[in-house]
């Protein structure tokens, strides 16, 4: 603990020493799992559309969809847990452009330029027909 609190002195040289009082700092409740374990991601990915093919047996799964878009080398991968469940979000930062994809056949693919958190968050119908300038 020690240690801790002199690298945050280094880092935060400015911050109030806050150890002698009581602080109380509100909480967010996220709606994912935080660094689940796992090996490597695109695996831990490929896993979870495993399970999701168990679970919706009349689906096609074609997971080669997953691998071209992760051979391009996006910078962060996201998995849902709500909306848009069964898409994978390739995040490619310089571009500031995301890649909706999921390995079910008859899906389509979304590619969102800019703030692609916010409007993963509304239907598909919602995104297409209320931000038809951000969708490719």
């Amino acid at each position: 603990m020690e240690y801790i609190c002199s690298k945050r002195k280094a880092l935060f040289p400015k911050h109030p020493d806050t150890t002698s009082k009581q602080t109380i700092m509100p909480a967010v409740k996220l709606s994912w799992k935080i660094l689940p374990p796992g090996a490597h991601p695109f695996q831990a990915i490929i896993a979870h559309f495993n399970n999701l093919k168990l679970k919706y047996k009349k689906t096609t799964f074609d997971q080669q969809r997953l691998q071209e878009i992760y051979n391009l080398k996006p910078d962060i991968i996201y998995v849902g847990t709500d909306a848009f469940e069964g898409y994978v979000v390739f995040y490619f930062q310089q571009k500031k452009l995301a890649i909706f994809e999921t390995p079910f056949t008859n899906n389509a693919i979304y590619i969102i330029e800019g703030d692609w958190e916010r409007l993963s968050r509304y239907s598909k119908i919602e995104l297409l027909r209320n931000h038809p300038d951000k969708v490719i």
